[in-house]
């Protein structure tokens, strides 16, 4: 039993699965020799592939006569029972459609993933939390109004990275418990690159929403940022006078000084008449460093 469960682990096949198919075909076996039926012995299945190649192995028509024969009719006889098990290849969607217009995909560990026959029949249909919601339905109405030649490149781009994704969950179950591993890292990965990608938008963002506005709010703006991740926010509520009051014994002096010169600037040139030149301009930056100098 033990060597059985090592071969079986060793070529990916279930132990149990290997005993329960031995009892059936036992069992098929009796039947078969109850009813006098006779068994034609089954010979490796390779199919000639030009006719000389048939005659210097005559063991290759008889697969191909058993084929025909034995195997074509075995399919047949489980369609009959199976009908509502196959699925037709649907263009349009990139997938199968079943009966009853259910959607289906081919599992990544299936020796059909990488190939797209027209007709699909299968044993065993497993509901999974993979969902065809609002973004199926999105890209369905986008490949309508695109080109035919555009439609079919981006389909092959998706369809590539879809078998990738899918050879990789395979390959990652195959090696069990390190698989786990290893899928857990390259999450936790993805997961690091994406919030930085998105950290680095939001910084960008800001920088090009900062460089549109004048200086004197700019740097206003840029004072509030920059007291806010010192632990000291504006509240909605304060108005800039107010803020500036609430600061003076949270600072030093010359913090204090620099905001409110900073504060007044910005006021007099949103309420009031204030040119901005070259004097005003300076001024500003040379404030800011002296808020964000070190004492």
């Amino acid at each position: 039993h033990n060597k059985l469960k090592t071969w079986c682990q060793k070529h990916f096949l279930s132990a149990r699965r290997l005993k329960e198919w031995h009892e059936l075909v036992a069992q098929l076996h009796q039947s078969m020799a109850e009813m006098n039926w006779k068994i034609a012995p089954l010979v490796p299945m390779a199919l000639p592939e030009t006719e000389t190649e048939s005659k210097e192995h005559p063991d290759h028509s008889d697969a191909a006569r058993i084929a025909d024969e034995i195997v074509v009719p075995l399919h047949q006889s489980l369609l009959t029972g199976m009908i509502g098990q196959i699925a037709q290849w649907d263009e349009r969607t990139k997938s199968y459609q079943g009966a009853r217009q259910v959607q289906l995909v081919v599992h990544p560990s299936s020796v059909l993933r990488r190939t797209r026959a027209r007709w699909i029949m299968a044993f065993e249909w497993v509901e999974t939390s993979r969902t065809f919601g609002v973004m199926q339905t999105f890209w369905n109405w986008i490949a309508n109004f695109l080109p035919s030649p555009v439609n079919k490149f981006l389909s092959t781009v998706f369809d590539n990275i879809g078998k990738f994704l899918g050879g990789v969950i395979s390959w990652l179950f195959e090696m069990g418990w390190a698989g786990l591993g290893i899928g857990l890292a390259i999450g936790f990965g993805i997961a690091i690159g994406i919030w930085a990608l998105w950290q680095f938008a939001l910084w960008w963002w800001q920088l090009q929403r900062l460089q549109k506005m004048p200086i004197p709010q700019r740097t206003y703006q840029q004072m509030l940022q920059w007291l806010s991740e010192q632990g000291k926010p504006k509240a909605i509520h304060q108005t800039p006078q107010e803020y500036v009051a609430s600061l003076r014994d949270r600072v030093s002096e010359k913090q204090a000084s620099a905001i409110a010169q900073i504060t007044q600037i910005y006021q007099d040139w949103r309420y009031g008449n204030l040119a901005i030149g070259y004097s005003v301009t300076l001024e500003l930056k040379m404030l800011l460093q002296q808020l964000k100098a070190k004492i």
